[in-house]
C-alpha cells in the first residue's frame, strides 16, 4: 500500500514517521502547500516522493490511502477529493466543521466502498484499553457516570474551539468504553482569549441506560 500524508505541520510529520517505519519511504508521499516544510521532508526522508497539493496525486493509482493532517477548515474539502478519487482516507480530528458535512463524507464513504476513519488516538491508549477490558469484564461493576477535565491551556487555537480540538477526544474514548453514543448533548462555553472561538466549554452528555 502506498499513502499520501496531507500536512506536514504540527502533527503531519508524526504520520509521515510512522507510515515511512511500517511501509517504507517509497510507499508514503508527503503532500504539503508550503515548499519549506515539504523541503524538511524531503531532508528528513530522502527519496520520499512529495508533491504541492493533493490534486497531483490523487489521479496516482499506486497511492490508495490518504491521510489528512491539515488546518480543520480544509478537512471536508480534502476528504471528500480523497473519497471521490476511490482513496481510504484517515483524517484527524474534526472531520469537518459540522455535522451535516460529517453525515456527507460518511454516506460517501459508504456508497464508494472505502475506508474512512478519523484519528481518534486516544482508543489505542493500553491504559484506556485496560479500562475497556474492566468495563467489558465486568471488574468495575455498573457504569454511572463517566468524567473528563482538560485543564492545560496548550497552545492557542484560532480556527476550532476547545470542543472541536479537546472534547472531541474524550467523547471519542466515551464513545468506545460504553459501546454506545449520547442521547442527548447539553454544553456551554466561554470565549475568553478570542472573540468567538470557545476556549472553555462544558459538556454533558447522557448516553443509553442513563450513563
Amino acid at each position: 500500500m502506498r499513502v499520501a500524508v496531507v500536512g506536514y505541520g504540527a502533527w503531519g510529520p508524526n504520520h509521515v514517521r510512522n507510515f515511512v517505519n511500517l511501509l517504507g519511504v517509497s510507499n508514503v508521499v508527503v503532500v504539503e502547500a508550503d515548499a519549506e516544510r515539504r523541503a524538511q521532508a524531503v531532508e528528513r526522508y530522502p527519496g520520499i516522493e512529495s508533491a504541492s497539493e493533493l490534486s497531483k496525486v490523487l489521479g496516482d493509482p499506486t497511492v490508495q490511502a490518504v491521510c489528512i493532517a491539515t488546518p480543520t477548515h480544509t478537512h471536508f474539502t480534502l476528504t471528500r477529493d480523497a473519497l471521490k478519487a476511490g482513496k481510504h482516507v484517515l483524517c484527524e480530528k474534526p472531520l469537518a466543521e459540522t455535522g451535516e458535512e460529517s453525515v456527507e463524507l460518511v454516506e460517501l464513504a459508504r456508497s464508494s466502498g472505502r475506508v474512512l476513519m478519523v484519528g481518534f488516538v486516544f482508543i489505542h491508549n493500553p491504559g484506556i484499553r485496560a479500562l475497556k477490558t474492566l468495563i467489558t469484564d465486568g471488574d468495575l461493576g455498573s457504569v454511572y457516570y463517566l468524567s473528563a477535565v482538560r485543564s492545560n491551556l496548550g497552545p492557542i487555537r484560532d480556527d476550532v474551539n476547545a470542543a472541536f480540538d479537546l472534547a472531541a477526544h474524550d467523547i471519542s474514548i466515551f464513545n468506545w468504553l460504553l459501546e454506545a453514543e449520547p442521547v442527548l448533548v447539553s454544553a456551554l462555553g466561554g470565549a475568553f482569549i478570542q472573540p468567538g472561538i470557545e476556549d472553555v466549554t462544558f459538556i454533558s452528555l447522557r448516553y443509553p441506560n442513563d450513563v
